[in-house]
């Protein structure tokens, strides 16, 4: 917030308005009797927007404490400040946390070649002329040297999104997990 009369940062409401230091001094030489109700009334509405885990009552009750503790020394800005920070406290001792995002169920590992394998066994392929190899991403399924009918196992993978990676002899299909 800023002063409403100088522009500096205001640290200070006084009669609703929010004031620097300097100007809060100013306004504070001024003869005027005592801070009007309304402006109080202003104060603790405006905490009780913030930290509502209290009534206004409650709040104007706290500042009138607090300001009965000093023994007419402590002004309506400094019980306010003293009761803010109370508030501040209460509210964020209270204040609900938000859930964690839960992660997703783990699902247990499949054994990707053995699901591989066991769809070719179904289509009467043998896949004893096929070499497995799985490292951490990836299902390589290399076809043994003379294979005729690797079309059939290309056309058969695709439903398991796999992928011919052509590197002369060591040519295969990638299965990404």
């Amino acid at each position: 917030m800023k002063c409403a009369l100088c522009g500096k940062p205001a640290e200070y409401v006084f009669g609703g308005f929010s004031l620097c230091e300097s100007c809060m001094i100013q306004m504070r030489s001024l003869p005027i009797e005592a801070e009007s109700e309304p402006a109080e009334q202003a104060v603790i509405k405006s905490l009780h927007l913030k930290y509502p885990l209290h009534t206004e009552e409650q709040i104007a009750k706290m500042v009138a404490d607090e300001m009965a503790k000093g023994g007419g020394f402590v002004d309506l800005d400094l019980a306010v400040e003293i009761v803010e920070k109370e508030l501040k406290k209460q509210y964020e001792a209270k204040k609900p946390v938000p859930p964690k995002e839960s992660a997703p169920p783990i699902k247990p590992p499949t054994n990707l070649i053995t699901e591989i394998k066991t769809a070719l066994d179904k289509e009467n392929f043998d896949v004893t002329r096929l070499i497995f190899t799985e490292t951490e991403k990836t299902v390589m399924i290399k076809p043994q040297t003379g294979m005729a009918d690797w079309g059939t196992v290309n056309d058969f993978l695709k439903e398991f999104k796999a992928r011919w990676i052509t590197e002369g002899k060591e040519s295969r299909w990638e299965v990404k997990k």
